[in-house]
């Protein structure tokens, strides 16, 4: 992996992997706020939200 920050703030991330055998890449996007909703419910105390 490799990271590089420039001098105007911006930044460039690149890396190589192998995909899992039998994963599928998909085009779907997910919102911010179906990501918050999913991880409310790994929290044991998210109840007393």
């Amino acid at each position: 992996m490799e990271f590089t920050l420039f001098p105007n703030g911006t930044f460039d991330i690149e890396y190589d992997y192998s995909k899992p055998i039998g994963y599928e890449e998909s085009d779907e996007l997910i919102s911010g706020e179906e990501i918050n909703q999913s991880l409310q419910k790994l929290r044991p105390d998210s109840d007393k939200n």
